[in-house]
């Protein structure tokens, strides 16, 4: 009897030792996670992925489908201390300051232009948009160094939409006519902007094959002079975006450079083993939503998770989830966002009517100053916050706009410095006119009881 107890006795404390070296050895894979990624203390408290992280890794890894894959469990931990890549905001903005301490040291910092990397749907919101202004902001550079082509983009997806269609009816031929004379309108106006600019620079923070920034620079490149160098910069990159990056050169007439310090190869490069098992484990247990997401988009097999968001790039095992299955580095869909966007244009479309309508002798400054200030209103009343970015975006922003903005802070009539919002001056300004009680019910109403349809010329006159 006595025997036994003893031997009791000495299994606990072999399971007790077990569990402590086990303890020991989860938290050196998370302080080498935190070391290797140079993640601070401030960053753990803010982060929204790594708030409780020790926690959050622990229930991600005692899931009872990581308990029947022992394999799998394996491999994610060795990611998740020697390979995964997370890029806290400070990283980021570190980054984003570096970038523009070179373009000081190469004499640039007079010479260039920033734009976002447009989807080929302008209203999708994405992590570029934010990276710009992010870049304006951190190095405190003029409004005038950004320019958005979404105007342009929208306006050559018209004219595809339109020279694709088999209709030959009087109305779809004005409309092709229009749409090409505005296209190349634009297009002149984009190159006499780009005249003295010897750099474009677009800014992402991550690139998995290359192809949402080589479809924008093939369609904004015929409005560019040949003697603008394209630069990119991304804060990470596969190996494979850089080589079809790169293979761009050959096809258009501008430079293009690649700047990326982060430049990895596929996660099962070297080990195709391990590759299937998880391919199985993701088609059959984490099953994302669109089966190109099984190893990442078009097996782009990334383990990559920025402070906005994880890239659906990366194994979908970290981001994707479903019933069985909770991510640790869960995804963010942009639909919501896209959403917003949409309704920000729709708004922006009301309120130029109402302006329009109300005010038809007005000069077109007078016009635009009126929209733009009862547009932060409206974004306001309705607790949405906007940034410099999304107006510019929204407004197809132009040198006009540009002019107004510039207009709009000597006379103090919003705050430019984090979100916008409207000061005294601004509150005033509308007051005079008789706007500032006014709400976009209201104008969506007048705006339905008054326009029935869009005629020819009112679609042509929209342009102009």
């Amino acid at each position: 009897m006595k025997k036994n107890i003893k031997i009791s006795k000495k299994l606990k404390l072999l399971d007790y030792i077990k569990t402590i070296q086990k303890r020991k050895k989860f938290k050196k894979i998370i302080q080498n996670f935190y070391k290797r990624n140079n993640i601070s203390d401030e960053d753990k408290e803010i982060e929204k992925y790594l708030k409780k992280f020790q926690n959050k890794l622990g229930k991600f890894l005692g899931q009872e489908n990581l308990k029947k894959n022992e394999k799998i469990k394996k491999e994610i931990l060795n990611c998740i201390e020697s390979e995964y890549s997370f890029y806290p905001q400070s990283i980021i903005d570190k980054r984003l300051r570096s970038l523009y301490d070179d373009i000081k040291n190469n004499c640039l910092d007079d010479n260039f232009i920033c734009a976002p990397i447009l989807n080929n749907n302008t209203t999708t919101s994405n992590s570029s948009h934010d990276l710009v202004h992010s870049f304006i902001n951190l190095n405190q550079i003029q409004n005038s160094k950004i320019f958005s082509f979404n105007h342009y983009i929208d306006l050559l997806n018209k004219k595809i939409e339109y020279e694709s269609k088999k209709d030959t009816t009087p109305n779809i031929i004005s409309y092709r006519e229009e749409f090409s004379k505005h296209l190349e309108k634009e297009r002149k106006q984009i190159k006499t902007k780009f005249q003295n600019i010897s750099s474009l620079i677009l800014i992402d923070d991550y690139t998995g094959t290359g192809q949402t920034v080589i479809d924008f620079i093939q369609k904004i490149e015929s409005s560019l002079p040949q003697n603008v160098t394209i630069i990119l910069f991304f804060i990470h990159s596969t190996k494979i975006a850089k080589k079809n990056i790169c293979k761009l050169k050959n096809k258009i007439e501008n430079d293009v450079i690649f700047v990326c310090k982060d430049i990895t190869d596929k996660y099962f490069a070297n080990n195709p083993e391990i590759e299937t098992e998880f391919k199985k484990f993701e088609t059959n247990i984490v099953k994302p939503r669109r089966k190109r997401e099984v190893l990442g988009f078009d097996e782009t097999e990334s383990v990559v998770t920025l402070s906005r968001n994880t890239p659906n790039n990366t194994l979908s095992t970290f981001w994707s989830s479903n019933i069985e299955w909770v991510p640790l580095f869960p995804r963010d869909e942009k639909t919501d966002k896209q959403k917003d966007l949409i309704n920000k244009q729709k708004y922006v479309k009301y309120i130029t009517w109402f302006i329009n309508d109300k005010y038809p002798t007005f000069s077109s400054n007078e016009k635009l100053k009126l929209t733009f200030l009862l547009f932060i209103k409206f974004a306001s009343s309705l607790e949405k916050t906007i940034k410099l970015i999304d107006l510019m975006n929204t407004l197809s922003y132009n040198d006009s706009v540009d002019v107004l903005i510039q207009e709009c802070k000597s006379e103090k009539l919003f705050d430019i410095d984090k979100n916008l919002m409207l000061l005294e001056n601004g509150i005033i300004f509308l007051k005079n006119y008789k706007l500032y009680d006014l709400e976009i019910s209201t104008i969506i109403k007048e705006y339905n009881k008054k326009v029935n349809k869009i005629t020819s010329s009112d679609f042509t006159n929209s342009f102009t």
